[in-house]
C-alpha cells in the first residue's frame, strides 16, 4: 500500500527546502549581529596628526595611527611640502604617500577586470603584423 507524501517526512520535497532556508536565515542573522560588535576605527585627520607630532608623541605611535586608516586622505605633492613645513616627521610622510599608493593600487584593481584563470596570454587575441612581400623583379 503505497502512503501520500505528506505523511512520509522522509521524501517529502518542502520540508528539505524549508529547513535549508531557517538555517540561512538562522546564519544570517547570526553574522549581522556579529558584525555590529567590530570595532570601528575612528577616522584621525591630517590637522590631528601634525598637533599631535607637535605635542611630541612618538614616531611609532604617529606610524601606526596612519596604518589604521581606513581610506587615504588624497594628498597632493604641495600638501607633502606644507606638510613637512609644518613639522610633520618623514617616516609619518612616508607612510602617507603609502597609503595614498596603496589605495590608488586597490582601487585600480577593482576597476580593471582580469579573468580569474592563471593562463590569460591565450585568453585574448594577439597583435599579429604581416609585412608585405617584396615584389621580384
Amino acid at each position: 500500500m503505497l502512503t501520500p507524501p505528506s505523511t512520509c517526512p522522509a521524501t517529502h520535497p518542502v520540508r528539505p527546502r524549508r529547513l535549508q532556508l531557517a538555517w540561512a536565515a538562522l546564519l544570517g542573522m547570526a553574522l549581522a549581529g556579529c558584525a555590529t560588535l567590530l570595532p570601528t576605527a575612528e577616522r584621525v585627520t591630517i590637522e590631528q596628526l601634525v598637533a599631535r607630532a607637535k605635542q611630541g608623541e612618538s614616531l611609532d605611535t604617529l606610524v601606526a595611527m596612519v596604518r589604521a586608516q581606513p581610506a587615504a586622505y588624497g594628498l597632493q605633492g604641495s600638501d607633502f611640502a606644507r606638510l613637512k613645513a609644518e613639522g610633520l616627521p618623514d617616516r609619518v610622510l612616508d607612510e602617507l604617500q603609502r597609503l595614498e599608493i596603496a589605495k590608488a593600487e586597490e582601487r585600480e584593481r577593482l576597476l580593471r577586470w582580469e579573468p580569474p584563470w592563471p593562463y590569460r596570454a591565450w585568453a585574448y587575441p594577439h597583435v599579429i603584423v604581416v609585412k608585405p612581400r617584396p615584389k621580384p623583379p
